[in-house]
């Protein structure tokens, strides 16, 4: 059985995969073909890579930060989808990547959702600081650990930022690390009620009621 392009299918699955329009828009079809060996990450990866230089015909420096940031910040998670939510925390690739193509690509609701959380910082919440309380009354572990990585390694650049002065980078610093503590206190809260969840789920099968 052959696709369109006359390249081998394996089952449905594959010729799903060969039909999204984000591949077919950004990819030939032997570079498809290639994707299929990859994990869902490598995939996510080279998808924004392509997107990034569909984007950005002259690249700016401001641009090559941003998806460097996108890199540094997966690198810094640990599971796949984490890692996936952060190479797009900050908005689809002007336009030409969609929340349906990360669908997709495999990421599953709690993903999407969290890509959303974390893009609506600019559309809905012109105070920086609505943002980050819209954030943590979101409870999407994944969008808070993703924000939280991401404000470190702005940290990080702000360090080695020549055009600011020490007291400059220390005020932004410390006003980051400000919104780091929140976050990193709204994650250990639901981790604990999580647990306790969990204890009472044992707890009953365990002795459940008569």
């Amino acid at each position: 059985m052959y696709d369109e392009f006359g390249l081998p299918c394996l089952g449905k699955q594959t010729v799903d995969y060969f039909g999204m329009p984000i591949i077919k828009d950004l990819f030939s079809p032997f570079e498809r073909l290639q994707l299929m060996a990859k994990t869902p990450l490598e995939r996510a990866e080279l998808v924004l890579v392509r997107a990034y230089e569909k984007s950005y015909e002259e690249k700016t420096e401001k641009d090559k930060q941003k998806i460097s940031h996108a890199f540094r910040v997966s690198n810094c998670l640990e599971t796949e989808e984490e890692k996936i939510v952060a190479l797009f925390h900050e908005g689809p690739e002007e336009g030409i990547i969609q929340l349906k193509d990360l669908s997709d690509l495999g990421l599953s609701q709690e993903g999407l959702e969290a890509i959303e959380v974390l893009m609506s910082d600019e559309k809905r919440y012109p105070n920086y600081v609505d943002f980050i309380k819209a954030l943590i009354s979101s409870k999407n572990l994944i969008a808070l650990r993703v924000k939280k990585a991401s404000l470190l390694d702005k940290n990080n650049q702000i360090i080695n930022d020549s055009n600011l002065d020490a007291n400059e980078k220390k005020q932004i610093i410390q006003k980051r690390n400000r919104y780091i503590e929140r976050i990193e206190m709204t994650i250990q809260m639901i981790q604990l009620e999580t647990l306790k969840e969990k204890i009472a789920l044992q707890e009953a099968s365990i002795c459940p009621s008569i």
